[in-house]
């Protein structure tokens, strides 16, 4: 039997990426032009035109988290974190996956990260232990 991993997945208006505690281990970008196009949502002239934008950037989204879990093998625990909205479709897409039923799942908000932070951020998360009130962070190899 293979060990169980602990996860961290990155999500942010523009990409996501699955961490594990030692290396990057998948990582999947959103499409800009569907997510990062506020001026077009904005500047459009008709409800329609802003509903449909919208529709499709959700629709991608969903897609985008379905794929990014279906990634996750043996999992042990899941941190999502970012500073976006779009970790709550993440945790939503994880919550409501058989395969992760009896898998406790965290999110936190956090500022926009790169990879090295988003590494730094899984192993410091993993790391300590809180009871009750204090925190413990297990000791550097």
């Amino acid at each position: 039997m293979s060990a169980k991993i602990n996860y961290g997945i990155y999500v942010d208006h523009k990409h996501a990426f699955i961490v594990s505690l030692n290396h990057l281990q998948h990582e999947q970008f959103i499409e800009e032009n569907i997510l990062d196009n506020t001026e077009h949502v904005v500047l459009a002239k008709h409800v329609n035109e802003q509903e449909h934008v919208q529709n499709r950037a959700h629709e991608y989204l969903a897609k985008m988290c379905k794929s990014v879990a279906s990634k996750l093998t043996n999992p042990h625990s899941i941190v999502i974190f970012g500073p976006a909205g779009s970790k709550y479709t993440m945790m939503h897409t994880i919550e409501n996956s058989p395969e992760f039923k009896n898998t406790p799942v965290e999110i936190e908000a956090t500022d926009v990260m790169d990879k090295a932070a988003a590494i730094r951020f899984v192993k410091g998360h993993f790391s300590t232990i809180t009871v009750g009130q204090q925190t413990f962070t297990a000791a550097k190899k």
